[in-house]
């Protein structure tokens, strides 16, 4: 009995104090099991562990995700380029001549019911005399861009005198060589000064003869000037020099330059489409629409280019390939040397 009671004895404090039975096995431990806290915490770690692992598996999905965007984004932008810079360096399309509106070189409106007298053709001999004068008082450059500087104006800044402005030159000799050129408020004060009015408007970057005579020279600066727009989209002065080689002074080329970058931008794709149908610049009569290419240049930079230009086709009264409202061309005749008063500052 002895015996028996010693070996119970050994059992007991084996049990008691946490050891191992002949299997092997461990035994809970009377401490732990009344311990009812301890088991909670490796579960509940288990559990935080797993949200963490959760949270940064999906913020691996969004980053790549957003990586990829950015990479299509950044694909489809260096391709729209490439797609509009190509189009615009490598066609060939031929400049197309004076436009015509039905029976009429001009489009008919509210404001002129009927066809105005013909517009006079100036040949290259008149074209040399303009080239042969000098500005004495030309606005040399302007620091801004017009298309995305709502701030942007000439130094000094533009009179504002209304929607009768006009640019009047006066020559400083019998020969025309030099002259300086002047903003009136209507055509009627500028020839009682003495000026020949050169066009509508204000005086601007391209009121110079040497830029009327690109005009004349050039009827379709929309197709000739398509390349020297691919160059300023990628690279300003690439551009401005382009202009510059159609003859345009640099103040002149240097906003063809930007409206060029602005409206390649916006209406890339518009005149790519024009282009692959074969599109006229005007529709049918007796509307004469412009295809959407044009309408796009028109809505983006139509006003901004004409504002800063001072001389258009249309303002200096002269006919090109885009067949425009009788109303908004102007009646002016150019003559290359006429005969003025000195300009009184």
């Amino acid at each position: 009995s002895n015996l028996l009671t010693m070996r119970v004895g050994r059992r007991t404090d084996n049990v008691s104090s946490g050891s191992v039975d002949k299997k092997g096995r461990a035994l809970a431990s009377t401490e732990l099991l009344d311990d009812e806290e301890q088991p909670t915490e490796p579960t509940q770690n288990r559990k935080d562990q797993g949200a963490q692992k959760k949270k940064r598996k999906k913020k691996r999905w969004s980053d790549t995700c957003l990586m990829y965007c950015c990479c299509f984004t950044c694909i489809g932008i260096i391709a729209f380029i490439a797609a509009v810079f190509v189009w615009m360096y490598l066609d060939e399309d031929e400049p197309r001549g004076l436009a015509m509106c039905g029976d009429c070189y001009c489009i008919l409106d509210e404001d002129v019911t009927t066809c105005p007298e013909g517009k006079p053709i100036y040949d290259d001999g008149f074209v040399e005399e303009l080239l042969q004068q000098t500005p004495l008082n030309a606005i040399a450059k302007m620091s801004c861009d017009a298309f995305d500087d709502d701030s942007c104006d000439f130094d000094p800044p533009r009179l504002e005198l209304g929607d009768n402005a006009v640019c009047g030159i006066h020559y400083e000799d019998a020969n025309c060589t030099k002259y300086k050129m002047k903003s009136y408020p209507n055509m009627t004060f500028a020839e009682d000064q003495g000026a020949f009015v050169t066009h509508k408007g204000e005086c601007g970057l391209c009121s110079t003869t040497q830029d009327l005579a690109v005009y004349l020279t050039h009827t379709d600066l929309t197709t000739e000037g398509q390349k020297c727009g691919a160059q300023a989209m990628a690279n300003f002065f690439r551009g401005k020099d382009c202009y510059q080689d159609l003859g345009f002074t640099e103040a002149c080329a240097r906003l063809y330059s930007d409206n060029s970058r602005k409206t390649g931008w916006n209406c890339g794709f518009a005149c790519i489409a024009s282009d692959l149908k074969d599109e006229d610049f005007n529709g049918d009569s007796p509307s004469c629409p412009l295809n959407d290419c044009l309408q796009c240049h028109e809505d983006i930079t139509g006003d901004t280019f004409q504002k800063f230009a001072g001389r258009t086709r249309r303002s200096s009264g002269l006919r090109s390939a885009i067949a425009r409202t009788c109303s908004s061309m102007a009646d002016i005749r150019h003559v290359a040397c006429p005969a003025t008063a000195p300009l009184v500052e």
